[in-house]
């Protein structure tokens, strides 16, 4: 036995170097004898040279060359099956077998049942297995085929030996990572989400993991997996295109969950990318449709938000019907400042350069509600002190901060103007948090609609007195700023409501 062991031996020694001859002429004397020792993992040794393998540790399923990998081994299948008939233990005849049909995505009963004894034969030997991840990848493999069963009964053991594997720093590629997890979620939709979890705490998070959780429908079940995601697709190392397309299915996926502030991330992030000039016609495709927004945004948050998009594409005749829409809206409205921002609407469209006939409807009700609004405004106390800040804006707009101020210093009375210029960037940080502040202590808040539309939508909720601004000239802004002052004294001059 000593000896066969040491020739054996030293046929693995010749293996993993390569020398594939002289393993062989070594093995094949061992087999020589009928009555030998393990004749079954030396049959095992002979055909997985055969298909130019080292060893056990060389049968992995990648996903580049999957088919060349089921050919190989389809290849000496019938050896394989021969070595099960030998003496001494199968389990190495058994790996293989198994791992040709986890590969194949055929009958995962029987492979289950061919890895099940293999893995734990080498787990009772884990140091003579422990080569190149073959432990850890084993139980994968095994919790793979024991969940494409489809079996309840199954599930448990499946999700143990998933932890296993991961805790070992095991990484499926993407494609059996996502066969495992859609195989959970046939079962048990609390086994799948506690698997996608388990994934992105003990897994590097990295392509092969996220692309696989990107695609599972488990994702629109877990806060901790979409969040995950979320950070990935954030990451402005990766390509523009790739992140948009991830966000599309986070967005998705959160939207599917009811998870609302992680869709409006995704908005926010795709925005970004869509606004300095990547993907845009993709964004306005995707607000075509409220099924990719709502209720994350409102139809008036995706007009705007199309709106921008289509100026950066040139479509202005597009920009202009989206913008005709919000103007009758804000015509109708009754929110204080509705009709300033709808005579900024009207400039903005102006400045496209349509024909004027196109402009004559939309010029006559504006004035006709001008002149209504002149009739019954109500006498506003001027010595009441506001706190101002108009939100949003550029380095374009930040040149107007200085003769904006001076403008307000006298005649109507004490103002405290404050300005907060958003930009575009995509490192936008925690913007809304770091003015809010500033926000809590304004008496009224100018929103810029060329902003991010997640962030001016979060200073709307939060400011119960807030002015919408569409123009982004002096002008625009300065009418706007009016109307905030005159909006901000009728509130603090109203009479507190006692509560009984």
């Amino acid at each position: 036995m000593a000896v066969y062991d040491l020739q054996r031996r030293s046929a693995h020694c010749l293996r993993l170097k390569g020398q594939f001859g002289a393993a062989q002429k070594i093995l094949d004397k061992l087999l020589q004898d009928p009555v030998a020792p393990e004749r079954s993992a030396t049959c095992t040794d002979v055909a997985i040279m055969n298909a130019g393998f080292r060893g056990l540790m060389d049968i992995v399923i990648s996903e580049k060359d999957l088919n060349s990998f089921i050919a190989k081994l389809e290849q000496i299948r019938p050896q394989l099956e021969n070595a099960l008939q030998e003496t001494g233990h199968r389990a190495h005849s058994q790996y293989c077998l198994g791992v040709l049909l986890v590969a194949n995505q055929k009958d995962p009963m029987k492979s289950a049942d061919l890895l099940e004894p293999s893995v734990n034969y080498m787990l009772m030997r884990g140091n003579a297995y422990d080569s190149r991840g073959l432990l850890s990848r084993s139980q994968f493999y095994l919790a793979l085929s024991l969940a494409e069963t489809l079996n309840p009964g199954h599930v448990s053991r499946s999700e143990e030996l998933f932890a296993k594997s991961t805790e070992s720093g095991f990484v499926p590629p993407s494609h059996l990572l996502k066969r495992f997890l859609e195989a959970l979620l046939l079962t048990s939709a609390d086994a799948a989400r506690a698997a996608a979890e388990l994934a992105v705490r003990n897994l590097k998070i990295g392509k092969a993991v996220l692309d696989s959780l990107v695609e599972s429908d488990v994702a629109s079940d877990s806060e901790p997996v979409l969040t995950a995601l979320l950070k990935w697709a954030c990451n402005d190392t990766r390509p523009s295109k790739q992140r948009f397309r991830d966000l599309k299915k986070i967005l998705s996926h959160a939207l599917r969950g009811q998870m609302v502030h992680v869709a409006e991330r995704a908005l926010d992030e795709m925005e970004i990318l869509a606004r300095n000039g990547r993907c845009s016609q993709e964004f306005v495709d995707l607000l075509s449709d409220s099924e990719n927004f709502d209720p994350a945004w409102s139809a008036s948050d995706a007009v705007w938000a199309a709106a921008a998009m289509r100026e950066i594409l040139g479509e202005y005749r597009e920009a202009a019907t989206g913008l005709r829409h919000e103007f009758f809206a804000r015509i109708a409205s009754a929110e204080p400042g509705a009709y300033t921002e709808a005579e900024n609407i009207l400039e903005r469209i102006r400045s496209y350069g349509p024909p004027d006939e196109e402009l004559g409807e939309m010029e006559h009700r504006l004035k006709a509600v001008l002149a209504t609004e002149r009739e019954v405004m109500a006498p506003v106390p001027a010595n009441v002190p506001v706190c101002i800040t108009v939100v949003g804006g550029d380095e374009k707009q930040a040149r107007y901060d200085e003769p904006l101020k001076k403008t307000f210093e006298s005649g109507m009375g004490t103002i405290d103007l404050n300005f907060r210029h958003t930009n575009w960037s995509s490192n936008q940080g925690g913007q809304f948090e770091q003015m809010r502040p500033l926000l809590n202590r304004s008496d009224a808040v100018v929103v810029m609609r060329r902003i991010r539309t997640t962030l001016g939508r979060n200073v709307r909720r939060h400011c119960p007195v807030w002015i919408g601004c569409a123009g982004d000239s002096k002008s625009s802004i300065e009418n706007a700023i009016r109307k905030s002052v005159i909006a901000a004294r009728i509130h603090k001059s109203r009479p507190v409501q006692s509560v009984l």
